[in-house]
């Protein structure tokens, strides 16, 4: 992203859209990764409740913070984020 020339934190605008590195393959690689990071803490603390929290988690994710990010996407981006959006799965 700093390659792009923007940000990743959520309270500066984007300056530009990201669409090389990982982000070629996932629209929101930073948030697969998070999700790979927390199955691998999972699995460190061998405990089955922080695995039975991810679904709500990953639900929450997505309606207060993936669709937030999206309609912002596409507001400031337009026609070349909808193309984007069409090329390039959200997860995986």
């Amino acid at each position: 992203m700093r390659h792009a020339g923007t940000s990743a934190s959520h309270s500066k605008p984007s300056a530009s859209l990201t669409i090389h590195g990982p982000f070629r393959f996932s629209r929101n690689p930073i948030y697969v990764a998070m999700t790979g990071m927390y199955l691998g803490a999972v699995f460190l603390v061998n405990a089955i409740w922080p695995l039975l929290l991810l679904i709500p988690l990953l639900i929450l994710m997505h309606w207060f913070v993936i669709v937030k990010e999206e309609r912002y996407l596409t507001q400031k981006f337009g026609q070349t984020y909808f193309e984007y959006k069409s090329d390039v799965r959200r997860w995986l």
